[in-house]
């Protein structure tokens, strides 16, 4: 099987790409290059799902933003608030919270399968993130609370009851302010379901009305910081992977050209021939090269 490193260099003056083909990678070498990306791709998948969060939070507090301004300009024309249009709020408010949750479980769920599948069910760096999340669940109420409450969501109802807006007028600056608070309704929390565990007492605690905002700012912090505890803890298996690929291919790049490994040649004549190719994402290389190794 012939494996090659390949530049890719566009000529401007033909208006078509150059192939050169390079040194010959031997299958060990081949092997250990996608074990390498496979090491590389998997924390940027990380690092996705942490997006994935963010984003999910960013999209909640936007249509609320957008939702708090549309019943604004309705009480400034003193046009009446209809049922539907609460309704409609109601809907897509638990609709935004339940995308923010599922993303949540859906990071910390892959995370774990990704730690199970790369070093094993006994292996130290599983039980390291495994006691990391507890940590975060015995120090977070927003964290305990969460992970039951998409079991909530799942099994019994809509997690965010209730959605008020008020208005009230700044004299001093001749202004009217207005404020939408979307918050979870205790006895409701309580009252419909029963496996809370050590949640349920701390439920018990709060206001009958308490803010949704503050503990989903507490949980994407949580979820941030635990993703950064990933990184250290495969530290040096993502820098020993982005480290093999660039060695590889330090003597061959340039600003110019791009650097691909090239495979499963088909030689159709002595003027056609098919291969296969791999792009190696080098700025996304480089970035984690240096974020994970600064003092190089």
């Amino acid at each position: 099987m012939e494996i090659r490193l390949c530049k890719i260099h566009y000529d401007s003056l033909e208006g078509k790409y150059n192939y050169n083909f390079i040194d010959e990678l031997t299958i060990e070498q081949f092997d250990h290059f996608n074990i390498s990306m496979s090491s590389i791709n998997e924390l940027i998948n990380i690092r996705q799902l942490v997006k994935l969060v963010e984003h999910n939070e960013a999209d909640f507090i936007s249509f609320l933003n957008l939702s708090l301004e549309e019943y604004l300009k309705k009480n400034t024309k003193r046009l009446q608030l209809k049922m539907e249009d609460s309704e409609e709020k109601y809907l897509n408010i638990n609709r935004f919270f339940l995308n923010y949750l599922s993303s949540i479980r859906t990071f910390i769920d892959h995370s774990q399968t990704f730690f199970n599948r790369k070093f094993g069910i006994k292996s130290f760096q599983l039980e390291e993130f495994k006691r990391i999340c507890s940590v975060f669940f015995d120090e977070s109420f927003a964290y305990r609370f969460f992970s039951k409450l998409r079991n909530y969501a799942q099994h019994v109802g809509l997690p965010i009851g209730e959605i008020s807006f008020s208005t009230k007028i700044d004299r001093d600056n001749k202004k009217l302010e207005a404020n939408l608070t979307v918050a979870f309704v205790r006895d409701e929390l309580l009252l419909k379901f029963s496996d809370w565990g050590k949640v349920k007492n701390e439920l018990k605690e709060k206001e009958k009305e308490f803010d949704v905002i503050p503990l989903i700012y507490e949980m994407t912090n949580n979820i941030e910081e635990i993703e950064r505890q990933i990184e250290i803890i495969c530290k040096e298996e993502f820098l020993k992977s982005a480290a093999f690929i660039l060695d590889m291919t330090k003597d061959i790049r340039d600003k110019e050209s791009e650097i691909v490994i090239v495979h499963s040649f088909n030689r159709e004549d002595l003027y056609n021939m098919n291969f296969s190719e791999i792009h190696i994402p080098f700025k996304i290389i480089d970035a984690l090269f240096n974020e994970l190794n600064p003092k190089t």
